[in-house]
């Protein structure tokens, strides 16, 4: 009886409803339409492959055929977060602390805010943090022990968790100087390290599914005489753990800035208070300076390099800190232990208390939950609904890297839609800039940028008379095209057409969801909502302007303030009003032009083009005195405007 997992079922069970409840049921953003798809099809990821994510999704489905492709893909995150969180158990009872304490904390490392974020969409970091937890288990029972059995299970895990993610190559050093610590002459013994690269060995050869899928489809790049070659350039910049170790994310100011979010998430929002009981832990293990300098170098690599790194906040960034979280919760056991034994001593009946330690993992469950359901989160699927709406048959699509394509790529292979549709990347661009042979040497982004530029263009050429072409303007600047193209906003896409070319002056209806102002939208959402819909919605309003529809101007105008999801970015709430008056004072509504250009500058004194624009509607107005004053100051900020020079000497002249 002693020895059934009966705790370790409760927690699984426990951690896996809870998730269940909050999992989201359809293609999430971000790297979510990849995985899903790769799982489906039996593909293959982004660097480093994720091919073990691939192996068990794709099980998962054939298991569960009476669920959808995504909620399955999803639910493979959410059994990977639990059963870290039965390893984060057994390794709390591995320094005996008492039962229910190891359930609290186990469960309060279910419900922390992070695991739980992407423990209900399909994601590799719910499996890379499991594989980390198993590592620690062997590592620390090697400590503790010394059973080469240990030693052996920890490298296979190790190797294996090698196909996951940077965080878990990076992890896997700490646990290396733990083991050298404890036994260095065990460990460099030939037939103990024999063992130990067979097992590591083991677990990374999950890397020949590329080398077999490539086999049996052409299309996977892992195939003839050159394959290994292949997937060794491929594997590696994504585990290349010198290069992720020395690169930077811009400057002092961005590196405190990122530090201080980590910190407070640290101590604040994974755990609420109960964060800060680490830091007697470390106390309680200071003279175990072994176990101190494991778990420090795993937290320290970890949120450092994570921290320095060039990974935007709605990237993914928070997910990246895992292992130190990881960490924190384990220490946090050992600082609850230190505790239990002072009190134990100075009160008799302190045992008795013991239970009230289930609250801990009900308060987080109960400040995270909100932040964390994603049961009624259609993001993804409506912004693929409006990517695709408009879209007439064999139409080639210019668009983002990530987050579009993923999301169209899941359209077609697992739903089995718009195979029609022709997606071009900028990855399809350098591909190609790639295979012509003629690569210049480009010296920063801005020329990079222009490079992949001018080969869209040359594909545009192509297509455009062969089948309709759109773009995203968000990854396609205006200017490039506009002198020989027209561009038609489409809902949140434009149709690109010839100068000459008849279009539709109407404006496509775009799908949103109101419920999105009243749940919780993540970094990732959020930053889509931005360039995907609210700075389409600018960009649509610009093009408008210069073809000279100004109420459809107003009319994306209204769409941007009616989103159910607020920009955070000011410079673009002032645009709207730039906006909304040029339209305006072309429609001749002169007052209301006065009235949105006064918002503008109420908001950037020194914008010269509104107060140039409201000279303009206050002279159509008769008011000449506002008007010379808006168009000094105009010149004022911007005196290189000879036609506004011309109209203020004009002005003046009439005046007298």
């Amino acid at each position: 009886m002693k020895n059934k997992p009966l705790a370790e079922i409760v927690i699984f069970l426990a951690s896996l409803i809870v998730y269940i409840l909050t999992i989201c049921p359809d293609v999430y953003v971000g790297d979510s339409g990849e995985f899903i798809s790769n799982a489906f099809t039996l593909g293959y990821n982004h660097t480093p492959g994720y091919p073990l994510h691939i192996l068990i999704s794709r099980i998962a489905i054939l298991i569960l055929p009476f669920l959808s492709v995504p909620l399955t893909v999803n639910l493979v995150s959410a059994a990977a977060a639990s059963l870290s969180s039965v390893f984060v158990y057994k390794i709390l009872k591995l320094i005996n602390l008492d039962s229910i304490i190891g359930i609290s904390l186990s469960l309060m490392w279910s419900f922390s805010f992070t695991l739980w974020s992407r423990a209900t969409i399909a994601e590799i970091y719910t499996l890379n943090i499991l594989f980390v937890s198993v590592v620690t288990y062997f590592v620390l029972k090697f400590y503790y022990k010394q059973s080469l059995t240990n030693l052996y299970f920890a490298a296979f895990w190790s190797g294996l968790g090698l196909s996951q993610h940077i965080n878990g190559a990076l992890f896997v050093l700490s646990a290396v100087l733990l083991v050298v610590l404890v036994n260095r002459k065990t460990l460099f013994r030939i037939s103990v390290m024999k063992y130990v690269i067979m097992f590591f060995a083991i677990g990374v050869s999950i890397y020949v599914y590329l080398i077999i899928r490539s086999a049996s489809n052409e299309a996977l790049p892992f195939s003839g005489p050159e394959k290994w070659k292949r997937l060794s350039e491929y594997i590696l910049p994504g585990v290349g753990i010198t290069k992720q170790l020395f690169k930077t994310g811009g400057g002092m100011a961005n590196f405190a800035e990122r530090a201080l979010w980590f910190l407070k998430s640290l101590f604040v929002k994974e755990f609420w208070i109960f964060g800060f009981l680490f830091i007697p832990g470390i106390w309680a293990i200071r003279k175990e300076w072994k176990l101190l300098l494991f778990f420090g170098s795993a937290a320290f690599i970890n949120s450092f390099n994570t921290v320095r790194g060039p990974l935007q906040f709605q990237a993914d960034f928070d997910a990246h800190f895992l292992v130190t979280y990881l960490m924190a919760l384990i220490l946090m056991g050992f600082g609850v232990r230190y505790f239990l034994e002072i009190a134990s001593k100075k009160f008799s009946k302190f045992p008795r208390a013991i239970p009230s330690f289930l609250i801990f993992p009900i308060v987080v469950l109960l400040l995270n939950f909100n932040d964390n359901d994603k049961s009624k989160n259609d993001f993804g699927s409506i912004l693929l609904e409006n990517l695709v709406v408009n879209l007439e048959q064999n139409a080639a699509l210019f668009t983002a890297e990530d987050e579009e394509f993923f999301l169209t790529r899941y359209l077609q292979q697992v739903e089995g839609k718009r195979s029609d549709l022709t997606i071009v990347t900028n990855s399809d661009l350098g591909k190609i800039i790639k295979a012509s042979g003629r690569i210049p040497a480009v010296s920063n982004n801005q020329q990079m940028q222009m490079l992949l530029m001018r080969t869209a263009k040359s594909l545009i050429d192509k297509y455009i008379k062969i089948r309709p072409v759109y773009i995203t303007m968000e990854h396609f600047p205006v200017e490039n095209i506009w002198s020989e193209y027209n561009l038609i906003p489409q809902g949140i896409v434009s149709r690109v057409l010839p100068k000459d070319s008849e279009y539709d002056t109407g404006l496509k209806d775009v799908l949103v969801n109101p419920a999105w102002s009243n749940i919780h939208l993540d970094a990732r959402v959020r930053g889509m909502a931005e360039y995907s819909y609210l700075s389409q919605f600018l960009y649509n309003s610009d093009i408008w302007n210069r073809l000279g529809i100004h109420e459809n101007v107003v009319g994306e105008i209204e769409r941007f303030r009616n989103f159910p999801i607020e920009t955070q970015d000011e410079n673009k709430r002032r645009m709207t009003f730039v906006f909304e008056g040029r339209a305006n004072l072309y429609l001749k509504n002169y007052e209301k032009a006065v009235a949105a250009l006064t918002e503008a500058i109420e908001r950037k004194e020194d914008d010269w083009i509104s107060r140039e624009l409201r000279g303009t509607a206050f002279l159509m107005m008769s008011d000449t005195s506002n008007a010379r004053n808006d168009w000094q100051l105009s010149l004022k900020y911007n005196p290189n405007n000879p036609g506004l020079n011309e109209k203020l000497s004009s002005l003046f002249n009439s005046d007298k």
